[in-house]
């Protein structure tokens, strides 16, 4: 079957939607995108086994959609564990106006997006944690952490605790 109707909206709206609906409803508008991210990376890399992709070229593939839709780019910085860590360069979601309460999530549309694809790709849930936003430290790029529910919950207790996030990595 072919995926919904791709609408292109300014990254604006994003932020004026997690003011009027909250973080919650934008995180889940964002699953239902991943969903269809996970159909277009299928298309696009000629294969519904998306698990069975080279890790280069899944990697590659899934910049390159999100570019050429104005998402800005996305790579893996680090593997640890079980835990992945995405950088978000030029970040759609943030540019639109990120939240700027620390405490806030700054990306949450984003968090819907990359759940439910590495949700789709591995077959196993998968969790995603805003690491930092660009829009809310005023630096360079957002960052993702993502991995099973056990190792992200062990990593959000070592965060939440005031562990500094590398330490935090090296004692899960």
């Amino acid at each position: 079957s072919s995926p919904a109707r791709e609408l292109r909206i300014p990254a604006s709206l994003l932020s004026s939607l997690r003011s009027e609906a909250g973080a919650p409803a934008l995180e889940a508008a964002g699953a239902e995108t991943g969903m269809w991210l996970a159909h277009t990376l299928a298309e696009a890399l000629g294969t519904d086994a998306l698990a069975q992709v080279p890790t280069a070229a899944f990697w590659s593939t899934l910049d390159e959609v999100l570019r050429s839709r104005g998402w800005g780019s996305l790579r893996v910085e680090r593997i640890h564990a079980g835990i992945g860590v995405v950088v978000a360069e030029g970040w759609g979601e943030a540019a639109g106006g990120g939240a700027t309460d620390p405490n806030a999530p700054g990306c949450p549309f984003t968090v819907g997006l990359l759940g439910a694809l590495f949700t789709r790709v591995s077959g196993a849930p998968v969790r995603v944690r805003e690491l930092a936003c660009e829009a809310r430290e005023a630096g360079d790029a957002c960052r993702f952490a993502f991995g099973s529910h056990a190792a992200m919950d062990a990593l959000a207790g070592a965060l939440d605790q005031g562990i500094p996030e590398e330490a935090a990595l090296v004692r899960i």
